[in-house]
């Protein structure tokens, strides 16, 4: 996709060993972006202080994260490389973003020998200026390393602790970070057709299907069991005009569609969002997608 996925490069596109170069790597969780993030979609925000000082994007739609933000010489620089499908993305600018601002963006391990008045030949890391290889960094506070206790000279021992002790370390407190993305999820779809053909699916065992008065119950005693021969069914047809009945139409509407299996066992039901009229002489085919 890109030159910059390589290993090792010694060409136009730059000089790097992935061995031994600076690099940070940052691991997206797929819940957030399903089966792989959408090319073209992802931005990298640094912040100071709460304003932009610089931004990534994939523009090129090849996993090449280029800076777009601020417009300054950096504008157009290769500052990583994300891997879509894994969902990780590797950032290797090692350029100043802001150069007037300084912080603690990394965990202390050599700070043992530290003095508590700031002075010079301290082992406490230097404060130093964002670059996207510190993108996402809030070192470590409680590291053991960053909390031993320290000579001043006198005989007096100071913990390094960035929350009780007098000397402390406090990380990047001015830096945030935003990153913005979409992703792509590839769903196993089942499209099935259910078809009303005419002269079908015109009778219901719905009680108001039968007239009013009706529906009594049927005649028994010691020797039968007997409906009633002719049942009069429910003229929902409607006249334009006053006072007048139109002809009977067997009339039903269909508001399910059952899904059986092979053995003719309902595993599933879809329901249309209003009632469909059905007629005999009127004829549908209905449309399932079922999503696994």
């Amino acid at each position: 996709m890109s030159p910059h996925y390589a290993w090792e490069s010694a060409n136009s596109y730059g000089t790097w060993s992935k061995l031994s170069q600076e690099m940070a790597l940052v691991s997206i969780p797929s819940i957030f972006y399903g089966s792989s993030i959408k090319k073209g979609t992802v931005k990298l925000k640094f912040y100071i202080t709460g304003s932009l000082i610089g931004q990534l994007e994939d523009s090129k739609r090849n996993g090449e994260l280029i800076q777009t933000l601020p417009n300054d010489s950096n504008k157009g620089k290769v500052a990583g490389v994300i891997l879509y499908n894994e969902g990780v993305m590797a950032l290797t600018g090692s350029w100043n973003l802001d150069a007037s601002y300084k912080d603690y963006f990394r965990t202390c391990p050599d700070c043992i020998t530290a003095h508590p008045d700031g002075s010079d030949g301290d082992s406490l890391p230097d404060p130093i200026a964002p670059t996207w290889t510190l993108w996402g960094s809030q070192g470590n506070p409680d590291d053991d390393t960053c909390n031993q206790p320290l000579d001043d000279g006198g005989g007096s021992h100071y913990p390094i602790d960035k929350v009780s002790g007098p000397y402390s370390v406090t990380l990047c407190p001015s830096a945030s970070w935003g990153v913005e993305m979409q992703g792509t999820n590839y769903v196993s779809v089942l499209t099935m057709l259910a078809h009303a053909p005419k002269g079908d699916l015109n009778h219901s065992n719905n009680p108001t299907f039968i007239k009013h008065g009706e529906g009594e119950p049927p005649l028994t005693d010691k020797t039968r069991f007997a409906e009633k021969d002719e049942k009069v069914l429910t003229n929902i047809v409607k006249s334009v005009y006053t006072n007048f009945s139109e002809s009977f139409q067997k009339t039903t509407y269909i508001s399910k569609v059952g899904i059986y299996d092979e053995d003719r066992n309902l595993i599933a039901i879809a329901k249309v969002a209003t009632p469909v009229k059905k007629t005999e002489d009127r004829e549908y085919t209905f449309k399932i997608k079922l999503d696994f």
